[in-house]
């Protein structure tokens, strides 16, 4: 089953930390083939992206993601994201054992 990331990052202003965030969600979902990821500009004026930041209360402290549910703020390298969320924990269990299994 798809692990699903929503990814709110901001153009309006710099935001060098939203731009190694999505080099790092990037990353991840190279990793783990099952890991979907939606980016959205936090500022676009669109009735979808401002029905999501409502239907989630995701702030405007970004980076922020959400993964099921669950958000998480500010810029996390690879290894803290997989520590810290738990689906990607699964994922990371899961691509290891098709690997052990594979050989």
């Amino acid at each position: 089953k798809p692990t699903f990331i929503l990814y709110f990052y901001s153009t309006k202003d710099a935001c060098e930390d939203c731009e190694k965030m999505g080099f790092v969600l990037t990353a991840l979902r190279d990793k783990y083939p099952d890991l979907r990821v939606y980016s959205f500009d936090y500022n676009f004026d669109l009735g979808a992206i401002e029905t999501l930041i409502s239907i989630y209360k995701v702030k405007s402290d970004l980076p922020a993601i959400i993964v099921n549910g669950v958000p998480y703020y500010g810029f996390k390298p690879i290894d803290q994201l997989e520590a810290t969320i738990p689906a990607l924990k699964l994922l990371k269990t899961a691509t290891s054992t098709a690997t052990t299994t594979s050989r």
